[in-house]
């Protein structure tokens, strides 16, 4: 499966990782999956998207925009994006840099962690 849904800290931060290219479908599931987990919990929390293995297509940004409504949400405070790619950073910017959520990228899992300590998440707190 293209992507993997999780808790990275329970209630609070979501943890996403897309691979390959998934398709339309696929990334209908996922907005599924995380309007219901927002719309389950009612309070806000970090959505975590690890795209370091996101193979980005012609149409990404498009596909992105058009199916991850959770960006818009209320509950969804911030969204880090992680990537060492260019073109998917490029890409996840196109597709969500306009949405209700803070937006920010990083070019490593240790970068994101440490904004995330910036926001007061201790590094000891992840769960598996």
């Amino acid at each position: 499966m293209p992507y993997q849904l999780e808790w990275y800290k329970p209630e609070q931060i979501l943890y996403l990782e897309l691979s390959g290219q998934p398709t339309i479908q696929e990334l209908k599931q996922v907005n599924q999956e995380v309007n219901h987990i927002l719309d389950l919990h009612q309070r806000k929390m970090i959505l975590l998207m690890d795209a370091t293995g996101f193979s980005a297509g012609y149409y990404s940004a498009n596909y992105l925009r058009e199916t991850q409504t959770y960006v818009n949400h209320e509950y969804l405070g911030d969204v880090l994006v992680v990537s060492d790619n260019k073109l998917t950073r490029l890409i996840t910017l196109l597709a969500f840099s306009l949405s209700r959520a803070n937006f920010s990228q990083h070019s490593s899992m240790a970068l994101a962690e440490k904004a995330l300590q910036r926001m007061g998440f201790r590094p000891d707190e992840r769960v598996s």
